[in-house]
Formats: C-alpha cells, structure tokens, sequence
C-alpha cells in the first residue's frame, strides 16, 4: 500500500546465555538472550497494532530435553521436546518454524506461521555409518502460540527425510525433504546443499 512505512534500517545486538548437560545420552540445554535495536521507529500501516515502541527490545528463551538411542546395524532413535518462549516479540523476532528457524517443523516453509511461544516435539529415526552417510526420517509437531494472530496452542505437524552423504569430489551433500500433515500449510519443501572445503 501506498502509505506503507517501511522499518528503519537498524542494528541489533544481542548478548546470550547457554547451558547445556550431557549424560547417557540425555541431554538438557537453555539458552536465553536480550537483544535491542539501535533504532524503532513506526513502520507498517498507520494506527496498525504491527507496531509497538516496547519492541525495541526484546527477549527470547529456549529448553530443550533430548535422547538418542543407538541400535545394531548403525540404526538410532532420537525424540526431543522443546519450549520456547519470549517477551515483547514482533514480527521480526518471533520463532518461526521454516527451516531455518529456531523451533523447526518439516515442511512449513519460514515465515508462514509466527509464533511468541512454542511447544514442539520431534522424532527420528535413521541410519548413520560415521560420517560418510546418515539418513532420517523425521517427525515433528509444535504447539504454537501467538496473541496477535490468535494462535492458542494451534497444532502444527509435518513428516520428512532428511541426510547427509559425501558426493563427487569429497563434496558434502545435505538433503532434506518435508511435508506438513496438519496446520495452515501444505505442499512439499525441498532444500539441497554443497559444501566444499578447500585446503
């Protein structure tokens, strides 16, 4: 729209804490983190609820209960559970469940759902021959919680295959495919990547 602001370009700093615990193949970690924005202006539509000056800064934390079981024949097992949450969270700072967000579940793509708080549960189980190859097939659900867009403990889900082999050249390939089985989203999401290191 015409008479949309864009945010002010800006810089943030963040300054975070973690701990984490390791024991028989149990492990408990929590981070948390303060970040502020060196600028938070008034963006978006005029009079829109989008903005708010306590956004300037934010804070954000994360629990998170894993164990891994290794089985005969390279085969494991590994569940998990997560709790995630935060204050004064925005747009841009609110978990995501993409790829590349914090609190993932296979198949959504980044951005479509955004959430101030998160429980989520995930399994795999796969195959790992040391580092030459690993192959998963992973389930994922999240309970997500945003009062902004009137999600109350919304049910996001979704199944995938994800793996890591080493192609031509010693190149590093990482696969991972995914679909959402339950929640505001569908179709297939596919991510491939290289890596290559070079002496």
């Amino acid at each position: 729209a015409p008479e949309f602001v864009m945010p002010e370009d800006h810089f943030t700093q963040t300054v975070g804490v973690g701990l984490q615990v390791a024991r028989s193949g149990y492990r408990l970690a929590l981070e948390a983190a303060w970040s502020e924005r060196s600028e938070w202006q008034p963006w978006g539509l005029p009079g829109s609820a989008d903005y708010d000056p306590a956004h300037e800064d934010y804070q954000t934390w994360q629990l998170s209960l894993s164990k891994n079981w290794y089985l005969r024949n390279f085969r494991k097992i590994g569940l998990e559970l997560d709790w995630s949450g935060g204050e004064n969270l925005d747009r841009f700072s609110k978990y995501q469940f993409g790829f590349f967000g914090g609190t993932r579940v296979h198949g959504y793509q980044i951005g479509k759902v955004r959430a101030e708080e998160a429980l989520s549960a995930h399994a795999t189980y796969g195959f790992e021959l040391g580092n030459l190859l690993r192959l998963d097939g992973v389930a994922d659900a999240a309970w997500a919680t945003d009062e902004t867009s009137g999600l109350d403990q919304e049910l996001l889900a979704g199944v995938g295959l994800q793996g890591t082999f080493i192609g031509p050249w010693e190149t590093l390939v990482q696969i991972d495919l995914g679909t959402p089985v339950t929640g505001p989203d569908d179709g297939i999401v596919a991510y491939v990547v290289f890596l290559k290191l070079f002496d």
